[in-house]
């Protein structure tokens, strides 16, 4: 029977359109949908079955497929931060990866510095890798980093522990030219809103930008919600760093630093914070000692 021809069955979950939930390929592995996370784009598999399964369907005009083809083909890497998929071609390409949470849903409570600048790193990670491709995201938001901290997670074959990874690739771009040459591109409808209003920019820094923004919402969740101005200094100054002062530059942008960069500068500050904590706490269990020490000697 084709997808075209009527669903005479009475299906389990009516709402996964109908060629999805009758794809060959999904049918063989024995693939269920139960849950759209994306009406008509993202599903995954009832709640409660493990491994949790994402399935995507790739829209044929906006290129994703061909990025999805380009990331496949890339060497492997640490700071490849793509989401482990399959790209499954035909009438209407798919993509089936692990169902990951979103960062922008978890609750993330009071890490230490060097923690929280060390998983964001992750992410810096991941966007050095994709512009060393020329490749730019262009679509950057909690929402679109995945994190693999839950139960469900742990069960996949395909993901690491304490892993972070990037994920819709939807509005993302291939370029000619590298981070430093690329002049301003149009940018596509995003989660996060350009800065001044303005409709072009250099799409490497956009990436950077938006990593600024992901930066402020991981910090909202770690410091409970408090003003900006609250934040460890650390933490605002690296914020503001990558935000940058936008200018509105058409060609090639200079209002805030690169991938590459923000990687190398984010690695050094954040084992300073790890010496500088270690440090702290061998300080604190030394006045302890000592205190115990004093106090024994006086009672004796």
């Amino acid at each position: 029977m084709s997808a075209e021809e009527p669903d005479h069955e009475e299906p389990q979950y009516p709402w996964i359109p109908r060629w999805l939930r009758r794809h060959p390929e999904l049918q063989r592995r024995g693939i269920v949908l139960g849950h759209p996370l994306k009406p008509d784009d993202v599903y995954r598999t009832p709640y409660g079955i493990l491994p949790p399964i994402a399935v995507k369907s790739l829209q044929p005009d906006n290129g994703e497929a061909d990025i999805y083809e380009r990331l496949q083909r890339l060497r492997p890497s640490k700071r490849n931060h793509t989401i482990p998929f399959e790209l499954v071609r035909g009438e209407r390409d798919i993509v089936i990866m692990p169902c990951l949470e979103s960062l922008g849903t978890q609750f993330i409570s009071r890490w230490s510095l060097s923690k929280f600048l060390g998983d964001f790193l992750q992410v810096v990670e991941g966007v050095e890798f994709m512009h060393s491709n020329n490749i730019a995201h262009m679509d950057l938001c909690d929402g679109n980093v995945v994190v693999t901290w839950g139960i469900e997670a742990r069960t996949h074959p395909l993901v690491q522990p304490d892993r972070i990874y990037i994920i819709d690739y939807g509005a993302s771009r291939h370029f000619p030219l590298p981070p430093g040459a690329q002049p301003a591109v149009t940018l596509p409808e995003t989660q996060v809103d350009p800065p001044h209003g303005i409709t072009m920019l250099d799409p490497y820094s956009w990436d950077v930008y938006c990593l600024g923004h992901v930066l402020k919402a991981m910090a909202w969740d770690n410091y409970n919600g408090v003003e900006f101005e609250s934040y460890p200094w650390t933490v605002r100054r690296i914020t503001r760093w990558l935000i940058g002062d936008e200018r509105g530059c058409v060609g090639v942008c200079h209002c805030r630093p690169t991938a590459r960069t923000v990687r190398r500068v984010l690695t050094v500050v954040r084992w300073g914070l790890v010496i500088s904590e270690s440090f702290g706490k061998v300080f604190r269990r030394l006045m302890l000692w000592s205190s115990d020490r004093g106090l024994s000697r006086t009672i004796t």
